[in-house]
């Protein structure tokens, strides 16, 4: 596997040259990736586009990464409930939590430590919404018109399908039966759970549940469509999403 890496490494440079780039080899790092312990040198994470990967794809590193800069904006929400009006505080909730929640979801959004995040998205909310700390607040961001995490991670998935729908492979293409999954997205077969949550599976779940109606409206009117009936059902989780009934979204 290493001689393989280093091969593959190898053709990146020559690429890079017969392309006149340079790669810059003191801002780039070797991280082998896999679910087992390898005897082999491996940084504990490395940040790429603004995403803190480790080897095992837990994401752990950019959880924690999101939590500091989170409780550090949080506070100062904190600071400002009572100098400034609603309007004024869920603007900056937009500006200092969401920007950071929502950047490169699809990623680390289905991961078992997004929970933290979304904690912490919670608290954010009940600072804006001026309710007590242990008070429920799915009603709270139904009424401030604000995505939850596992919603935003869900809108952005649905519209990477859309987008990306010539990419994919249907049950269609794959036989003529004239079925009722005709038009869903053909999952392939992954054998490890992290695979089976990771997001290019979980984009096909997502997808399939929906209605032939709304995979057949334009891109903008799919995106609106989506975006009110997930605020205005405040999903706590994705299989809270897939499990709830979407007769009424069409």
């Amino acid at each position: 596997m290493l001689s393989q890496a280093n091969c593959n490494l190898s053709m990146a440079k020559q690429w890079s040259e017969w392309n006149e780039l340079t790669i810059n080899e003191t801002k780039t790092e070797n991280m082998v990736l896999s679910l087992k312990h390898l005897d082999l040198p491996n940084p504990d994470c490395v940040k790429f586009l603004g995403v803190y990967l480790d080897p095992k794809l837990s994401f752990d590193s950019h959880i924690n990464y999101i939590s500091a800069k989170l409780n550090t904006n949080i506070f100062v929400l904190r600071k400002l409930a009572n100098k400034v009006s609603q309007t004024v505080l869920l603007t900056s909730y937009h500006a200092l939590c969401h920007s950071l929640l929502s950047y490169a979801i699809l990623s680390w959004g289905n991961c078992s430590q997004a929970k933290y995040v979304f904690k912490l998205q919670r608290r954010a909310i009940r600072i804006v919404a001026n309710v007590r700390y242990r008070d429920d607040c799915r009603n709270t961001f139904k009424t401030l018109n604000i995505l939850t995490l596992p919603c935003v991670y869900i809108l952005a998935g649905l519209c990477h399908a859309k987008s990306n729908a010539h990419t994919f492979i249907t049950q269609r293409d794959v036989h003529s039966y004239d079925t009722r999954q005709t038009t869903f997205l053909r999952v392939p077969f992954c054998r490890l759970t992290k695979s089976q949550n990771g997001p290019h599976i979980t984009i096909y779940k997502l997808f399939n549940c929906l209605p032939d109606k709304i995979k057949q409206r334009d891109f903008t009117s799919y995106k609106d469509k989506l975006r009110k009936f997930l605020i205005a059902n405040a999903f706590y989780s994705v299989q809270e999403f897939i499990n709830y009934s979407k007769d009424n979204l069409s």
